[in-house]
């Protein structure tokens, strides 16, 4: 053999080395999972031989800590003493006062002159020391007072007997009514209705 043929041998064995360790090593980076230079390695999804697979461990709900309670903050209002505290106002019942109602004599009723008339009302409540009934009659543009009751006097009522001619005067269309006032300060406490009445001559 030539010379020239053994260099040619030569090379073609070399090469063939060559191409053997580059395939040694390119199976040994595949085994090890290590990509190639240049290629776009798949995800494995495969377990490896040698190692374990571990399984996701179960847990128990009943040994699960029991939630806590969330404790919310007090808003302003809920605190005595917070910006917008504000303190209940009681509720004051409104107070009615009690009616004078009138008895007697019937509306519309006709008097002489000369006659003398008992007025009547009734009122529940108790009178106070400064407290009095007065009897009002008006007509002719005018108000004036017959006379006042400061206790009970008839029954569970009140009274007042009042001679016409001596008070009114004379004949004409006139209302009596009876107002609860205070004596020392003539302040009104209450009132009744004002209930017509004539008077005639005679």
């Amino acid at each position: 053999m030539d010379e020239r043929s053994s260099r040619k041998a030569w090379g073609i064995g070399h090469y063939a080395i060559v191409l053997l360790i580059s395939i040694f090593a390119a199976l040994s980076l595949s085994a090890c999972g290590t990509p190639l230079p240049g290629t776009n390695p798949t995800p494995q999804t495969a377990s490896i031989a040698g190692l374990a697979t571990s399984t996701p461990q179960q847990t128990d709900p009943a040994a699960m800590p029991a939630a806590r309670p969330t404790i919310a903050l007090a808003t302003p209002w809920e605190v005595e003493g917070g910006a917008a505290y504000q303190t209940p106002t009681p509720e004051i019942a409104a107070v009615t006062p009690v009616p004078i109602v009138l008895q007697g004599p019937p509306a519309e009723s006709v008097f002489r002159l000369s006659d003398e008339v008992s007025f009547l009302w009734l009122w529940p409540g108790e009178l106070e020391e400064d407290n009095r009934f007065v009897l009002y009659v008006t007509g002719g543009g005018q108000t004036q007072a017959l006379g006042s009751v400061n206790e009970i006097n008839l029954g569970a009522g009140y009274q007042l007997q009042v001679p016409l001619i001596e008070t009114v005067g004379e004949p004409g269309t006139y209302g009596w009514q009876v107002v609860l006032e205070s004596v020392e300060s003539g302040a009104i406490l209450g009132a009744s209705e004002i209930r017509p009445f004539l008077i005639v001559e005679g």
